[in-house]
């Protein structure tokens, strides 16, 4: 009779192997992510410059940074099932929060958005498939172009609605900070020049600068230099006044003046044009903003370039060559 021993096992013990994901696939959904996160925020910061809480220069930043993202995906991305998807958020993302925006205006910004990111798409991966070693250069360029040029549409037809909420053009918000900006400039080149003066001091510091190289002022004591810069001063405000047909109060901020006269001056021309005005004004504000388009696509595709570059140098994506002839990144 068999003894049985305990020590025995008869179940064979089997080994499960790991299922643990590939470094890509988490590669694959962080880029997502900051993809779509790079556009929401972008949306968020142009909410905010047109509430008066954020500076032009950071909405300009945070759209260059989802511009690179968005080529990233262009150049890294090969499943174009999950990429129609990311596309779709990308498009709907940076709209949030303009959601009481009129359904007409909000829904041609989205249409002409979504057209023009697939076009972008479509052209920048058939440079890529026909290119065997491609020019990533190139490649973000043909994304890039067509997304400044929906963008700044997008931009417009949000900023359409809030034209005549308070009866301004320009808010005084916006057109202050852009005072400033070309302040900054020209204080580089007049150092001198002091433009938080009121008006009657910054008159007078522009008279005292002329006369200074007068020969026959500087031979005056100071009471008489004092009254013939107040006199010119004088002078340079009234003949101001004629030339802009406009009241100016001389102890009024140079800064509150310069926005009366120009509130006066558009707001004249949209009560004699009217809605071709609007229109008009629309389609000036489209071509300035679309006019940096080249110096943004210079810069997004310099970025991007830089990034594949760096990241194939430190293993983070890798050179592929596909059938010996053409070369691909992945990561």
């Amino acid at each position: 009779m068999p003894t049985f021993k305990p020590e025995e096992n008869f179940v064979r013990e089997y080994k499960f192997e790991s299922t643990k994901r590939p470094s890509s696939f988490y590669k694959t959904i962080a880029l997502h992510v900051l993809t779509v996160a790079a556009a929401f925020i972008f949306g968020l910061l142009y909410w905010k410059y047109l509430n008066g809480n954020a500076g032009i220069f950071v909405a300009l930043a945070s759209l260059v940074i989802y511009l690179v993202f968005t080529s990233l995906e262009v150049i890294l991305i090969k499943n174009l099932r999950v990429r129609s998807i990311i596309i779709g958020l990308e498009v709907i993302a940076p709209v949030l929060l303009f959601l009481k925006t009129p359904i007409g205006i909000l829904g041609t910004a989205i249409l002409t958005l979504a057209i023009m990111a697939i076009l972008g798409e479509i052209t920048a991966r058939k440079k890529m498939s026909n290119s065997i070693k491609p020019s990533y250069i190139k490649i973000t360029r043909s994304k890039t172009t067509r997304m400044v040029t929906a963008i700044s549409l997008l931009v417009i037809l949000l900023y359409a609605p809030r034209l005549d909420e308070n009866g301004n053009i320009i808010s005084e918000g916006v057109f202050d900070r852009i005072f400033q900006q070309v302040v900054g400039v020209t204080n580089k080149i007049y150092p001198t020049l002091n433009f938080e003066q009121s008006v009657s001091e910054f008159a007078e510091s522009l008279a005292n600068q002329s006369l200074r190289k007068n020969e026959q002022f500087l031979e005056l004591d100071q009471t008489n230099q004092s009254t013939s810069i107040a006199q010119s001063g004088t002078k340079i405000i009234e003949d101001l006044e004629k030339s802009l047909k406009v009241d100016i109060n001389p102890s009024e901020k140079l800064s509150d003046v310069a926005y009366f006269v120009v509130q006066n001056k558009l707001s004249s021309l949209q009560e004699s044009l009217k809605d071709q005005f609007r229109f008009g004004w629309l389609i000036i504000l489209f071509f300035i903003i679309r006019s940096f388009g080249f110096l943004i696509t210079l810069i997004v595709s310099a970025i991007t370039e830089g990034l594949i570059q760096l990241m194939v140098s430190v293993n983070f994506v890798h050179v592929l060559g596909e059938n010996r002839t053409k070369e691909s990144v992945k990561f």
